[in-house]
């Protein structure tokens, strides 16, 4: 539904634009013509929710409009729709925009709880032994070091692995959740190391399309992974090296990319065995299916 309104009232502004681009910043005319097709789009916008029921989008996807269709009139026409002087009408409809957005009641985005620090504790220890796990795989203390793990668990440590890898991921990098995790290749992230800090991390160094950055995000702003020991017991650093030394080191044979999250192997293949160090854990040809 969002596509469709956007599609046939970004035709209307287009169709605007194009015709009257030479008298665009002094016909007073026009400008009313592009903000009235500009807030239509805005009043007429609606997403549908998990069970169909359409809203009024939240805010934040209204803000992200706004400035994709700003910085998208300032690259075509090299006009400042938020320009007071040019667009004197803007600051006050898009207040009638927000006075819908309060009277509808999602003008706020409620956000989910904290994990607690009592769980966030019981990860940390438990990415920490998995990764002991993985790197012990072949010597005289794995079977004591696996006995810690829970039975259930003993086949899938590979799974566990990289699980832990997504959480780092989403957790250091502050990610909205999964999104565009699929698409994540093992050369977007580089290891740096800061001499005047004394300080060494992983970050990517790609831009990266997101929900709210249509235009791709700037990878100077995203956090990093960093190389130090939290709890005692777990190195997120460490972690993620250790689980990109496990990768594929062969393209996929057809998308020609070596992807951060491959498929975990099925640990009930009869000639698959976990616990062998020299054992391939990841598949190379297929992405992986958690995400």
């Amino acid at each position: 539904m969002i596509s469709q309104n956007r599609g046939s009232v970004w035709n209307d502004i287009e169709e605007v634009s194009s015709t009257t681009l030479a008298i665009f910043r002094r016909c007073h005319e026009f400008k009313l013509v592009f903000c009235t097709n500009y807030f239509r789009f805005f009043f007429q916008l609606r997403v549908k929710d998990k069970d169909g029921n359409v809203l009024v989008p939240k805010k934040n996807t209204y803000a992200a409009y706004k400035s994709a269709i700003h910085m998208e009139v300032k690259e075509r026409h090299k006009a400042d729709i938020f320009d007071s002087c040019t667009f004197p009408d803007h600051e006050k409809l898009w207040r009638s925009v927000e006075k819908m957005l309060v009277n509808e009641g999602r003008s706020e985005t409620k956000h989910h709880e904290e994990v607690d620090p009592a769980t966030m504790r019981k990860i940390y220890r438990l990415l920490g032994l998995v990764e002991d796990l993985i790197k012990s795989r072949g010597t005289p203390e794995y079977e004591t070091k696996l006995a810690r793990l829970p039975a259930e668990h003993h086949g899938n440590v590979h799974k566990l692995l990289q699980w832990g890898a997504m959480f780092i991921l989403v957790m250091f990098e502050v990610r909205r959740g999964n999104e565009g995790m699929e698409f994540l290749e093992v050369k977007h992230f580089k290891v740096f190391e800061d001499s005047v800090w004394d300080f060494k991390y992983m970050r990517k160094v790609v831009s990266e399309v997101e929900k709210n950055n249509q235009l791709g995000s700037n990878s100077q702003c995203h956090g990093v992974i960093p190389d130090m020991l939290i709890d005692g017991v777990l190195n997120p650093l460490s972690y993620m090296q250790t689980y990109i030394s496990l990768l594929p080191t062969e393209p996929h044979q057809e998308k020609g990319k070596i992807f951060l999250f491959p498929m975990c192997r099925n640990s009930r293949q009869s000639k698959f065995n976990l616990h062998d160090p020299q054992e391939k854990l990841y598949e190379q040809n297929k992405k992986s299916r958690w995400i």
